[in-house]
């Protein structure tokens, strides 16, 4: 998960400089659909693999997130609305997981994520989750 969330980081920095006539480049108009589909794949391990989620709680909420995105045609409030909370539950269970663990590498990363990109959050939180959740 952390891998990924750097290359999140990577892939989101190239999509915001690669911005073609509308705003909006090549890379970016499938970010939040890749972002959900890497949330999803990381709840799926988990999971699969028996760590702290039972399997059926895990597939079963990927199951019903992918049946609403695709009935709702993967509209971004939809995709957020399914994706937020499982980032969410993922870093319970990673402190449910190993608090030991959780304390040296998961925190401190993201408190770096935070730091590096508090910008950016800071534009998410304030400009664009009120705009999709509210227009």
């Amino acid at each position: 998960m952390i891998i990924g969330g750097i290359t999140d980081i990577l892939d989101g920095w190239a999509a915001r400089h690669d911005l073609g006539e509308n705003g909006e480049g090549k890379l970016g108009r499938y970010d939040l659909q890749i972002d959900t589909f890497l949330v999803f794949c990381t709840l799926a391990y988990f999971s699969l693999s028996g760590i702290v989620i039972p399997k059926v709680v895990g597939l079963g909420w990927i199951a019903l997130a992918l049946i609403v995105i695709f009935a709702y045609k993967r509209k971004p409030k939809i995709l957020l609305s399914f994706e937020i909370p499982s980032r969410l539950a993922l870093i319970v269970i990673a402190g449910l997981y190993d608090l030991k663990i959780f304390a040296s590498i998961v925190l401190p990363a993201l408190c770096i994520g935070v730091i590096i990109e508090h910008r950016r959050i800071r534009y998410l939180l304030f400009d664009y989750f009120p705009k999709v959740f509210f227009k």
